[in-house]
Parts: structure tokens; sequence; C-alpha cells
């Protein structure tokens, strides 16, 4: 008698994920942000100094979210140094030049750059800059813009789909709570109030005449729900957000320095109930037969 004949037997323990209920989820929040309360309106001013030669060297330049620049008015003074002229350039574009002592203010619309050269012997150039912006102006803008928004990380990358979504339960003091409902069938059945948090990014950019002027960082939204499932004493759930949208419904000043977008964001997700279960399994050893050839 071989050993397969013998038709023994042994119980192996295997750990798997029980669902105790899952259900699938459309939701909606709406979020107002102000886009402006962050940029600092206030005025620079800031010591020039730059070795003397006819390479113009960046003395200012507008922060990457500006894409179209700021209205600002400037200011510039040429103190001493170099024996000679101070050229100034805006935007890549020599405009003025300036004899020791000499100052000269300009208004420009779009200012994204400012770089200053002095020619002469050797040594630096000294000086001073002043900028005042026109945040009335540059509101003005964002009124006129077609406003769009995408889902993106922490940093400001746009994301491709909506795992940057982070959906989790927010855990309640004492547990969930446990309501009975009465089914058409007049059973009734048990089931758990369970809230959730969502939380993601976006970022809004701005476009006048299919030029985007101006891009926010990226913005924090969170918004809680609360759903019902069966979830009993020790599962855990597991939320996953299967498709997103983020569209812009409206926009407006609210104050002499505030542009408020008002923006939803619509999530369809997948919502279950879990919980580890120890299976016991009886199982037969088997061994290939033997060749009786």
């Amino acid at each position: 008698m071989t050993f397969n004949d013998q038709h023994l037997t042994d119980t192996h323990l295997i750990k798997v994920t029980k669902f105790t209920d899952w259900l699938c989820k459309y939701s909606k929040f709406q979020w107002v942000e102000d886009v402006v309360k962050d940029i600092d309106f206030n005025p620079i001013i800031d010591d020039i100094s730059i070795p003397c030669g006819r390479e113009p060297r960046t003395v200012w330049e507008v922060n990457k979210q500006f894409q179209y620049g700021l209205p600002a008015a400037v200011t510039i003074l040429f103190e001493s140094g170099c024996g000679a002229e101070m050229f100034i350039w805006i935007n890549g574009v020599e405009k003025y030049s300036l004899k020791e002592g000499e100052c000269r203010t300009f208004q420009i619309e779009h200012l994204k750059t400012i770089e200053v050269s002095c020619n002469g012997g050797n040594g630096v150039c000294n000086g001073m800059l002043e900028i005042k912006y026109k945040p009335e102006e540059f509101i003005q803008w964002l009124s006129f813009a077609e406003v769009k928004c995408f889902f993106s990380d922490s940093e400001g990358e746009r994301q491709p789909d909506c795992s940057s979504i982070r959906c989790k339960e927010m855990k309640q003091y004492g547990g969930r709570d446990t309501i009975q409902l009465t089914l058409p069938d007049w059973n009734t059945v048990e089931l758990q109030r369970v809230k959730l948090l969502k939380k993601g990014y976006v970022v809004l950019m701005f476009y006048v005449n299919g030029h985007c002027i101006y891009t926010t960082k990226p913005i924090l939204f969170e918004g809680i729900e609360q759903v019902l499932i069966t979830a009993p004493e020790y599962t855990d759930i597991k939320c996953e957000v299967l498709e997103c949208d983020c569209q812009v419904v409206e926009t407006k000043v609210e104050k002499r320095q505030s542009f408020e977008v008002k923006f939803s964001i619509t999530m369809f997700q997948r919502i279950m109930a879990v919980k580890d279960v120890v299976v016991e399994v009886e199982g037969t050893y088997c061994y290939p037969r033997e060749d009786s050839s």
C-alpha cells in the first residue's frame, strides 16, 4: 500500500479577508477660495550692487505663478560706481539708461524681469530699486479670465487620475453608532454610521485670450460625509476614489484685494467594510503516482 492510499489528512489555517458589506457612492462638495489672499502685494525696496560690465544682471524677477507678469510702478536710482552709465533692461529688452545720481520712475503693465548693467571700469555700481504693485489691476485681469482647475499633489504637480485624493475613516469617540432599519419585508438590519474624510489638492489656472496669466499654489480641500454600512466592531473601512472631476462654479471680487473662486469637486468612490479572519481547511496529503512501468 502506498502513502497515497492511506488518505492521511491534515488541518491548515489560512488568513483571508472577509467583506461584511460594500457600496459605491457619488459625492459632491463645494469650496470657496480667495486666490489672492497669500500674494504679497507690499512694495519691494532693495539695494542694487552689481559688477561693472556690459552684461546685464537680474536684480528682480516675478514668481513663476505669474506667467504674464504683474502691473507695477518701478523706481531705480543709480547712486555711484563704474564711472559711467547704468542700463536698465525690462523683460529682457534694454529700455532706459541713468547717469550717476539720476533716478527713473516708470509704469509697466506686465513686469516679469528687471536686469541692470553698468559699463565702465572695474568694481561695482550701486543703486536702489523700488517696486510698487497694482493689485486692483491684477484682480481686474482675473475677473475677465477663464478659470480651469486640475487635481495635483501637495507640490502642485498635475495628477492624471484620482490617486492623489485620500479617503479614510474618521475615528469616532466611543466607536461607530449602530442603528436598526426595517426593510420592506419587515425584517430588520443593523447598520453602522461611518464618517469618511476626503482630502486632496487642486490648482486653479486663469486664462486670457488662450494665455495662462496666473496659476495658484496647491489648494487643500477637505470634505466629511457620513455613510451607513454593515461595519461591526473589529472591521476596517477601505475607501477608494474611482472617478473625480473639478469644475469652477463662479468667481467674484469680494473686497478691494480679494478674489474668490467657488469650485465643486465630484467623486465616485467604492467603500468596503473588511476584516481578517482565519479559516480552517482540511487537506489530504497527495504525492505523484508511482510509475509502474
